[in-house]
């Protein structure tokens, strides 16, 4: 009778070890849902937090013409504008090589486009910060356009 206590005593360690451990990989896993949660979340704040910008973005449509021609008054406007981003550090509106974007501040990180598997531009919401005719604005990004 002695011996069969003993066989229970370690199946039962082993199962509550098993248990434990379950429950400490649910615990790990539900803590880490739960963050994406809260990251998605804040990014659809975010999101909502930047359509007035885009709407008004659309309304003033704002083109690189208006803005060299206009410098001082497209300061701190919003706008939607096409990117293309070739190289590293390298940004141009609607691909023109010619028309430099240089960023207010860190750069965005954002993928490359144009070579194969890329795609041909990107389309973001940025607000003007200076313009350097004949060829270079300065913006500051907001994020990817709604």
């Amino acid at each position: 009778m002695a011996s069969i206590s003993l066989v229970h005593r370690r199946y039962l360690k082993v199962l509550m070890t098993m248990v434990l451990a379950l429950a400490a990989g649910l615990a790990v896993w539900l803590v880490d849902w739960s963050g994406l949660r809260e990251d998605a979340l804040k990014g659809e704040s975010r999101r909502k937090s930047l359509t007035p910008l885009s709407r008004e973005a659309e309304r003033l449509s704002l083109d690189w013409a208006t803005v060299m021609k206009n410098p001082i008054t497209s300061r701190n406007k919003p706008v939607r504008w096409r990117l293309t981003h070739p190289q590293q550090s390298e940004f141009y509106y609607e691909g023109d090589s010619h028309k430099t974007i240089r960023w207010h501040g860190d750069a965005p990180f954002l993928p490359l486009t144009g070579p194969s598997g890329h795609p041909p531009w990107l389309v973001v919401l940025a607000r003007i910060r200076a313009a350097a005719p004949p060829n270079t604005v300065f913006l500051e990004f907001l994020g990817g356009a709604p």
